[in-house]
């Protein structure tokens, strides 16, 4: 569903009711992931989200969840630089 969302540049958020997918349908739950750009742990917490986005799609797969479509990694990686 998401790989054939619409996706904002400006904000990296993703269309998640209207899909172009033929097999494609909405989303029930979408997770976030916040933390503060400053203070005592950012650096461990910025590296630790860049290390989900750039090695986890295997293991998620693994696990039976769709990973992220490429799209939504690249708009993350975006916004946590």
């Amino acid at each position: 569903m998401l790989d054939g969302s619409e996706w904002d540049s400006a904000t990296g958020a993703a269309d998640i009711e209207r899909s172009r997918a033929p097999a494609g349908w909405p989303l029930t739950q979408v997770v976030y992931a916040v933390y503060a750009a400053k203070g005592g742990r950012s650096a461990s917490a910025k590296e630790f989200l860049q290390q989900a986005l750039q090695r986890g799609t295997p293991e998620i797969t693994r696990l039976g969840f769709v990973p992220l479509p490429e799209k939504g990694r690249a708009a993350a990686a975006r916004a946590l630089a």
